[in-house]
């Protein structure tokens, strides 16, 4: 992984157990830069859950979105962060893949 990511992801998965339900909520963050659609820099935000009862108040994903915005302009990521939200044992099979 990319030491320039190791921050951002260190505080997103604060910020997401902290939105989501509190430590054990969230397994892990992973980020890749890349491009959108329309070529601009985008930061692809992967946030691996255990179970998908974490997922289930679109409230609080919609302020975590909003508030992970936020953080990554506080420290310097100026690129818009897209999100995909994955459980953990489907995270697991892609990564042994």
């Amino acid at each position: 992984m990319p030491t320039e990511f190791l921050d951002a992801e260190v505080q997103l998965l604060a910020l997401a157990e902290q939105v989501l339900g509190g430590r054990g909520s969230v397994e892990t963050v992973r980020i890749e830069q890349g491009e959108d659609s329309d070529g601009d820099a985008a930061l692809f935000v992967t946030i691996v859950v255990p179970d998908v009862a974490v997922l289930q108040d679109s409230r609080q994903l919609l302020h975590l979105k909003l508030r992970a915005r936020d953080r990554l302009e506080e420290i310097g990521r100026d690129a818009f962060p897209i999100f995909s939200f994955v459980l953990n044992s489907e995270y697991d099979q892609h990564a042994a893949a």
